[in-house]
């Protein structure tokens, strides 16, 4: 009696109900990539330079799945329903596609005969139970569903109430990605068939939709009897599902039940029309069950008056189990810190030794313009892949400018932010999956000796901070305990005027003061030379006025004695009572003095942090140290970051630049920016530039405002270039601090924000050039607001070509170049697709050890660093280095 025709619906809500395997890399991450080349100058000596570092964007691609699958010849549901009844099918549908899509779903019913069937209506089936339930809405739409994430809904229209014996509807519900409307599932068919006799309507519930490991679902198995006649002999069977153990007998009212190894069995002789039974079925999830979804459906077994016997299968549930996340970080090769005897090993010729019980690395002795680097290992104690920023606390490094701690892969590439929070990171790990990296201290030329064993330790605290969870994170130490120099000292006295021939070097104290009150800094000044001296104290801080002018304070300096109850500090009425001294007097070799640097703060000064200046020179010597890292904060701290320190090579004379990113995380807008920069190291000569947009550069005493100020929650890039003049020798080291001053909308102060770029002069040699391609090398690009055109986002399946050119830009060859190069998060190596290079070598340990790349077709998800070797590279010439890697 049907006619076959066609309805058009939409679907309007939303619901997550689990989590499946999208089609790939999540749409918009960045996946960025640097190489590092080592190589031998003309003048025999090793030498370093990096490349600059490309960046490629994922695109968005669609895909849409709906289940249960069914065809018009095999359905994948079916009912049998009285005359006039309503049908009720769930369905579920998946957004396989990489990023938020919206879904059409229209309708064919595939029946000879329509008439009288009503037009099907959706329901949202916001419990997941297949019953359209009181309060679920009727929807029209799937709008904005997330990558990875399902919705449940019932598709319900009625039968005729002149629907014959054995008449039987075929249907499908038709989901279309409205962003690609080639992403169709058309084949879920279902066959609903009239009858005259027992219809069970099954459903199945369960009472959470999210759950951790120990938790307890409780399923409710529903079976009504909407035909006309009795069922018999019915029977509801479940099973605990895989991660879950039964925890209580099941519940059947006014029925018999069994349990067995897990399965719950409810039997019923008769169920009369109308009547409805339950089976209630109770579980515990298991500890240490992976994160992702529980799904679990029910059969029920009946027999109809006819004599025939019916085997239906209820909807599936489904309950996410939540990931947990755990990280643990440690000395090379022991993240938990449980290897009780941590074997030493050796790194740039000193010996360092890890100690489990301390968490800590130490090289006992450095010298003065030497580097160590300390191996960390991080690993995955959680559920469920996450990815782990590093970030180090360098307040216990006490090290003099120009010292560095750098963060770098085992091969020499630096560490970078996978996923673009302004952090560098492990990268994504697997559960229990393991990552070493270096932290690699480099200490300047100009450090005070301190090989006496008695003074303060040089710490760099690492810390592993999971992405997911900000709250799981560890620490460990790396310290060198001695360092071998000369000089003198000034710092922090952190030990309360201890007088222990220990400066705070390194390390910055942030004193907060009021208007019209006094700041006060405990520091310490040690004689690090041979014979007697003494050492003139000087200091200024600059503060700005409520004008917009600048207010410059004299440091004024009090004695030790100015203490007169030891407490480490000095009052108003300790300060009223002493005298001021503008030098130390003398100090014996090797010893120590504390005096009081005390800043009195102006009336009519704006919120601000302002850096006070101080230095200490001897008129007999002319030994001098200065200390410029101790800060007074008037009034307001503003939630603004400057990141990251940049670090990189340029030949003398050469140009290099750096980029930057001042990310505002507070309530207030930034309208103005004012640059300042102090540079140390090797300065003569050198010169530095700003840009917005790496086109037009400006001095620092001419950079302009933003053209558009910087709202909450937006970021502004800077360019720093740094311009290394001639006749620089090789491997001075440039540390340029720039300061970005910022001003606030509505009066609300300023902030001052400090990176570091370090800049090492190599002998003007080889510079390398890193570009991308994904049309096979037609077009190429950086990726760092650099390239003509805009770069195309490149789709999950689809290969990147990299390319690195290794000029020699100087007058003479360079031999035994050695180019590392490390497979970027969210790709793999495309098997035997590099090229360029006398010898190619892969890693699959992040560059511990290298081997023959493999050969044949496909990829590798092992190779983690890929090495070229160039033997020599005459003045001039150039090559070519090239590897392919799928985008996951």
């Amino acid at each position: 009696m049907f006619n076959r025709g066609k309805i058009g619906l939409l679907l309007t809500m939303v619901f997550m109900v689990g989590t499946v395997f999208a089609v790939g890399t999540p749409a918009g991450e960045e996946i960025k990539n640097q190489a590092t080349a080592n190589y031998i100058d003309a003048a025999g000596d090793a030498q370093t330079t990096n490349s600059n570092q490309v960046i490629t964007v994922v695109k968005q691609v669609y895909g849409v799945s709906m289940s249960p699958d069914g065809t018009t010849a095999a359905p994948g549901q079916a009912q049998e329903v009285t005359p006039g009844a309503t049908v009720y099918y769930p369905y579920t549908l998946t957004n396989t596609g990489n990023g938020v899509d919206s879904f059409d779903l229209t309708t064919t019913i595939d029946t000879d005969d329509t008439s009288g069937i009503t037009a099907p209506v959706y329901y949202f089936d916001s419990n997941g139970d297949g019953v359209v339930q009181a309060g679920e809405p009727i929807i029209t739409t799937i709008d904005d569903l997330a990558a990875d994430t399902s919705v449940k809904f019932i598709m319900a229209y009625q039968i005729p109430v002149d629907a014959s014996v054995n008449d039987s509807v075929i249907a499908t519900p038709i989901s279309t990605s409205t962003n690609d409307n080639a992403q169709v599932d058309d084949e879920n068919y279902h066959e609903t068939t009239v009858v005259q006799d027992a219809v069970l309507v099954v459903s199945k519930s369960v009472d959470v939709s999210e759950i951790s490991p120990g938790g307890s679902l409780v399923y409710t198995i529903t079976a009504t009897n909407t035909g006309t006649q009795d069922a018999s002999n019915v029977v509801i069977t479940d099973t605990a599902p895989t991660g879950t153990t039964l925890s209580s007998s099941a519940t059947i009212p006014a029925g018999n039940n069994a349990v067995n190894a897990g399965v719950v069995t409810g039997t019923f002789a008769t169920v009369v029309p109308g009547q409805v039974v339950k089976l209630i079925m109770t579980v515990t999830v298991d500890a240490g069950t992976l994160p992702g979804p529980i799904n679990n459906a029910a059969t029920i077994d009946y027999d109809k008056n006819d004599a025939s016997s019916v085997t239906l299968t209820t909807n599936e549930t489904s309950t996410d189990v939540q990931a947990s996340y755990a990280v643990a970080l440690g000395p090379k090769d022991d993240p938990d810190s449980s290897n009780a005897t941590n074997p030493s090993y050796s790194s740039s010729g000193y010996t360092v030794t890890p100690s489990s019980a301390d968490d800590e690395q130490v090289v006992a002795d450095v010298n003065a313009g030497d580097s160590v680097g300390f191996i960390n290992s991080v690993v995955n104690n959680g559920t469920d892949e996450d990815v782990f920023n590093i970030t180090l606390d360098k307040s216990a490094l006490n090290l003099a400018a120009g010292s560095t701690v750098l963060l770098t892969r085992l091969d020499g590439t630096p560490l970078t932010d996978n996923n673009g929070d302004g952090i560098v990171d492990s990268g994504p790990l697997a559960k229990d999956e393991e990552f070493d990296f270096i932290v690699k201290v480099t200490v300047a030329q100009t450090q005070a000796d301190d090989s006496d064993g008695a003074s303060t330790e040089h710490s760099v605290v690492v810390t592993a901070t999971s992405a997911s969870n900000a709250a799981q994170t560890d620490s460990t130490t790396n310290t060198i305990t001695d360092i071998t120099g000369a000089g003198v000292a000034f710092g922090n006295n952190t030990g309360l005027v201890d007088n222990d021939g220990v400066v705070d070097g390194s390390s910055a104290v942030d004193v907060a003061a009021d208007p019209e009150s006094t700041a006060v800094f405990p520091m310490d000044v040690v004689n690090n030379g041979g014979s007697d001296d003494s050492f003139n104290l000087s200091g200024t801080v600059d503060f700005t006025d409520t004008d917009g002018g600048t207010v410059t304070v004299a440091v004024v300096y009090y004695p030790a004695s100015a203490d007169t109850n030891n407490d480490g500090v000095l009052s108003d009425a300790e300060i009223a009572a002493a005298t001021p001294v503008a030098n130390t007097g003398t100090i014996p070799a090797g010893e120590e003095i504390t005096v009081f640097a005390v800043v009195d703060v102006p009336e009519n000064v704006i919120p601000q942090t302002s850096t006070v200046t101080q230095t200490v020179t001897s008129p007999l010597s002319g030994a001098t140290g200065s200390f410029n890292l101790d800060t007074v904060t008037v009034n307001a701290v503003n939630a603004l970051t400057f990141t990251p320190d940049r670090n990189g090579t340029v030949t003398s004379p050469g140009t290099v630049i750096y980029q930057h990113v001042l990310t505002n995380n507070g309530n207030v807008t930034v309208t103005d920016i004012d640059l300042t920069e102090a540079a140390s190291g090797a300065t003569t000569g050198w010169t530095y530039l700003y840009s917005y947009d790496g086109a037009t550069y400006y001095a620092a005493t001419n950079f302009p405002a933003p053209a558009t100020p910087i709202a909450p929650a937006a970021t502004q890039t800077i360019f720093v270039q740094v311009n290394a003049p001639a006749a620089v020798v090789q491997g001075a080291t440039n540390v340029l601090e720039v300061t970005a001053d910022l001003t606030f909308s509505a009066g609300a102060g300023t902030a001052a924000l400090t990176v570091t770029d370090t800049t090492t002069v190599v002998s003007g040699d080889i510079i390398i050039e890193k570009e991308w391609s994904i049309d096979g090398g037609t077009s190429w690009y950086k990726g760092d607001a650099t390239d003509a055109t805009t770069p195309p986002e490149v789709a999950p399946g689809e290969q990147i070509t990299y390319r690195m050119t290794v000029t020699n830009i100087g007058t003479a060859a360079v031999n035994s170049i050695e180019l590392y190069d490390s497979i970027p998060v969210y790709t793999n190596f495309v098997i035997a697709s590099q090229s360029g290079g006398d010898t190619i070598t892969c890693s699959s340990n992040g560059g511990v050890s290298y081997a023959a790349c493999p050969t044949g077709s496909g990829t590798s998800t092992t190779i983690t660093t890929i090495k070229f070797d160039i033997t020599t590279l005459a003045a001039g010439a150039f090559e070519q280095l090239e590897f392919v890697v799928v985008v996951e």
